[in-house]
């Protein structure tokens, strides 16, 4: 029960950073093609870095809820 919960809630995680990673590329995009070169090279380091920052963020969650799903399921023995 609670096994299936924790999964349910890796999967749920991972879709909504993958909704969080898209949404911030795709919302900058904009920004970066219409942008002058120094204004063009600020919103891409602004933007790798929130991405990178996000991607910890979404390593840290799968681990944590991934061991969380693997302490809490059933042993088949």
């Amino acid at each position: 029960m609670v096994a299936s919960i924790f999964k349910y809630l890796f999967f749920a995680f991972n879709l909504l950073m993958a909704f969080a990673m898209y949404s911030g590329f795709a919302e900058n995009a904009d920004k970066i093609n219409n942008a002058l070169e120094g204004e063009s090279a600020g919103a891409l380091v602004g933007t790798g870095l929130g991405a990178f920052l996000l991607l910890v963020l979404w390593v840290m969650g799968d681990i944590i809820l991934g061991l969380l799903y693997l302490v809490a399921r059933p042993s088949k023995r």
